[in-house]
């Protein structure tokens, strides 16, 4: 069924909002992207800002499993960055054997396209990437098919952008978490577990003149690597998702909020009206946070 461009921009809009999939957002596309043309491959492309490549988020033949297709794509040795550099679509047929880049190799040999177009999605005043569909049969793609891309182009191209820009800040975003884990365990476990070392360093030196020191400096050592393991759990606690517990993130939380009283900090955690269950990847992030 054919769902009109303003419709499926409006779908497609939603999965933008809220908890943000990619593989969900590509998928909708593509599925919009069939229902005005009958393609056989569907490829989305990305060009980040002042750089020579493109991006690859998204490609699909259907069921079909192909491999060895780049996930990078030189803007001068491919042809979305053709048509990005000529402004229009750039058609390629598989009998046109001059121009042809490493991926139209394998579209053209191993999956058995007869045709590839390229369009470039402009978004304003800019051209951010492409849409690529290709075809097993040539009279697929006439000038219906290539005007039915270039109003889905128009449509979705900005969408397109904001889908990349979000992939790109949670990508942001895991990285940072791993940065923030690497320096409490700098500032916890490797701190306690260079100050053990050194404890069992001085005892080492005193365990023959004097046994008692030698005793005391274990014994803090002891006391350290005890409060090392605890540092340890509290940081793979905390790294733990909330969703892959029983307790519910209410029950997180207020445990936590006991734990902080039991330590003698002030704090309260009221829940207003019914709780109600987040979405996993929701629940999970608050849980860290705190």
């Amino acid at each position: 069924m054919r769902i009109p461009v303003n419709e499926g921009v409006d779908e497609l809009l939603k999965t933008l909002v809220g908890q943000f999939n990619p593989d969900d957002f590509y998928r909708r596309l593509a599925t919009f992207v069939a229902s005005h043309i009958d393609y056989d491959f569907f490829r989305v492309t990305i060009r980040p800002p002042h750089e020579p490549y493109l991006q690859v988020p998204f490609l699909t033949f259907g069921d079909r499993l192909v491999t060895g297709l780049p996930t990078m794509l030189a803007v001068n040795e491919s042809l979305p960055g053709e048509a990005l550099r000529s402004g229009g679509v750039v058609r390629r047929d598989r009998e046109n054997v001059e121009t042809r880049y490493g991926d139209e190799h394998i579209l053209f040999s191993d999956v058995g396209l007869a045709v590839l177009l390229s369009i470039p999605l402009p978004s304003r005043g800019q051209l951010i990437g492409t849409l690529d569909v290709g075809f097993r049969e040539v009279s697929s793609a006439g000038d219906a098919t290539v005007a039915a891309l270039r109003e889905v182009a128009t449509g979705v191209c900005m969408l397109v952008e904001h889908a990349w820009l979000l992939q790109e800040h949670w990508s942001l975003a895991k990285i940072e978490e791993r940065h923030q884990v690497a320096r409490e365990i700098h500032d916890t476990v490797v701190q306690s577990l260079i100050s053990i070392l050194l404890q069992l360093e001085i005892a080492q030196r005193r365990i023959r003149v004097d046994p008692a020191a030698a005793r005391a400096e274990l014994a803090k050592a002891c006391e350290a690597a005890r409060e090392c393991l605890e540092d340890g759990r509290r940081l793979v606690l905390n790294l733990e998702p909330v969703s892959r517990g029983r307790a519910s993130l209410v029950a997180v939380l207020r445990r936590e909020i006991d734990e902080l009283r039991h330590a003698g900090i002030e704090a309260e955690f009221l829940v207003r009206g019914a709780a109600r269950p987040l979405d996993r990847a929701d629940a999970d992030a608050v849980g860290r946070l705190v």
